[in-house]
């Protein structure tokens, strides 16, 4: 795999181990918006069910990493911008869940709907820090990109209404080495290119043994046969007969 990218990420290192030149990740940045209703009804429900849509509190996203998604908190001074998506960054942008469970209990005390909202949410998502959970490839399909960051931008009720996604951020900025190592995230990525969001040609796929596919095409059982000698090969008979009668006559 080949990357064309403005910005380096921790898993470009992995390059000088060698690459496919012909598989190439043009690694931008772009952001959308997105109706909740239109992503998946996981990460639909990871960020509605454990946000309150307070800016002073820790922002909840989804990390989509080829095929898999990876919740985590954001710091509360966390805003959204292109530095931050794609530029080495110095500060703690992802929050451990010790931190956040502390912020939570210091800010709402334990007996407040935000505490057990909280509690109880994240519940449901913890396993998912360290291991992450398969959504299948159709979402970053829809996205065109094997890594996104998906968050909560408008609130309005229970949920959110509409979620921004960023799509190829800078991994190291969300501390994603504790997950992959750089060429194991490298490999991971060039297989995902190469298979999930490989661009097909269009062309009609065949299937079953030679005989049936060379059917399927047209050719039939004398297609590449010659059904009558050929002229050389007629004189070449001919100077076989002629070389053992000169043979005969010495």
């Amino acid at each position: 795999m080949r990357i064309i990218s403005p910005f380096h990420d921790y898993y470009d290192t992995a390059l000088g181990l060698g690459y496919d030149p012909s598989l190439i990740y043009r690694r931008e940045l772009a952001v959308s918006e997105v109706r909740a209703q239109e992503i998946d009804p996981v990460i639909e429900d990871i960020l509605s069910k454990t946000t309150f849509g307070i800016p002073s509190d820790p922002t909840l996203s989804v990390l989509g990493f080829c095929g898999r998604i990876y919740p985590m908190y954001l710091a509360p001074d966390f805003k959204p911008s292109e530095e931050v998506m794609t530029r080495k960054h110095a500060n703690n942008i992802v929050m451990s869940r010790e931190e956040v469970t502390k912020y939570f209990r210091e800010m709402y005390g334990t007996h407040d709907d935000h505490w057990y909202r909280f509690r109880h949410g994240t519940r449901r998502w913890s396993v998912l820090d360290q291991i992450g959970r398969d959504i299948g490839p159709d979402t970053f399909r829809r996205l065109g990109a094997p890594i996104w960051l998906a968050l909560e931008e408008e609130f309005d009720g229970p949920g959110p209404k509409t979620i921004q996604v960023f799509t190829n951020i800078r991994l190291a900025n969300f501390e994603f080495q504790k997950h992959f190592d750089a060429f194991r995230a490298f490999q991971e990525i060039a297989m995902f290119l190469g298979s999930a969001l490989a661009k097909t040609d269009g062309s009609e796929r065949t299937v079953g043994s030679d005989e049936i596919i060379a059917a399927q095409k047209g050719f039939g059982p004398e297609s590449f046969r010659t059904n009558a000698p050929s002229v050389k090969k007629s004189r070449r008979k001919e100077n076989r007969a002629r070389k053992k009668g000169e043979g005969n006559l010495s």
